[in-house]
């Protein structure tokens, strides 16, 4: 039996429409609080076959000057679900659920520890990483914006647009 889990969000997800659209089987996502993950960055290391550009993948540097703030939700079976099939394709997430091996450059869920207890975070491996390049006027990279501004205030906001801006910068030069 399933029960209630939480989900660390970084990218697009912090967009209200995009969560919406994906809720709309019946999930149910309760925002509970942000982490502040110290020694992480965002990346984009993977283009995205629906989107047809590149999106976020959030990298654990272990450089403290590399800050970027999650949103934490409390997600039921039915929202875990359905962003377990959003972020890794459907094919890809029921191999994962029966313990068959995914390519390296799927996203995964990862369980990590917090302040706010265990969270999962869908983050793709360092070695399945393809940085992908991007710009400031892409579809994706307004949508995660916009998530930022609906999710975040003062520096938590600023921080998060900081790295938002310095990805893009850094997608760019692969």
């Amino acid at each position: 039996m399933c029960n209630h889990q939480r989900v660390e969000v970084y990218g697009s997800l912090l967009n209200c429409q995009e969560r919406q659209r994906m809720l709309c089987t019946g999930g149910m996502m309760k925002a509970i609080g942000e982490i502040k993950r110290i020694g992480w960055k965002l990346s984009f290391d993977r283009r995205s076959i629906q989107r047809c550009e590149a999106v976020l993948n959030l990298v654990k540097t272990g450089d403290p000057t590399d800050i970027y703030y999650t949103k934490v939700y409390e997600v039921n079976c039915e929202a875990f679900y359905a962003i377990m099939d959003r972020e890794m394709g459907r094919g890809t997430a029921r191999k994962w659920i029966c313990s068959e091996s995914i390519e390296l450059d799927n996203y995964r869920p990862v369980k990590m520890e917090s302040e706010l207890g265990e969270t999962h975070l869908f983050i793709i491996p360092e070695e399945g990483r393809k940085p992908t390049p991007t710009n400031e006027s892409s579809n994706y990279v307004q949508i995660v914006r916009d998530g930022i501004f609906e999710s975040f205030s003062g520096e938590e906001r600023d921080i998060n647009l900081k790295a938002l801006e310095k990805a893009v910068i850094k997608s760019g030069k692969h």
